[in-house]
């Protein structure tokens, strides 16, 4: 096992991989309340309006694995960004 002589890196990906998951977290719960309290959307409307972001995030997890094992973790950023950017003026 190779030993981490700077952990700063690692313990600075941590930190920005427990964000990321408290904010995703708090997207669907607190978006699931406004859709159904204030809408007035059913829980399977609701289901359904969540369905296409989750389905992109399982999506975009597993091939963001797989290009960073084969391109590396700066260009897989990058795509990743740039796919998100394209996706805004979408909504």
């Amino acid at each position: 096992m190779r030993h981490v002589h700077n952990p700063r890196p690692v313990l600075a990906g941590a930190i920005l991989m427990l964000i990321a998951a408290a904010l995703l977290i708090a997207y669907f719960f607190l978006g699931s309340v406004h859709l159904q309290h204030i809408r007035g959307f059913s829980p399977l409307r609701t289901g359904m309006v969540f369905l296409p972001v989750a389905v992109a995030t399982c999506i975009g997890a597993h091939l963001g694995s797989r290009f960073t094992g084969r391109i590396g973790s700066r260009p897989t950023a990058v795509a990743g960004m740039a796919v998100a950017a394209a996706g805004k003026p979408l909504r």
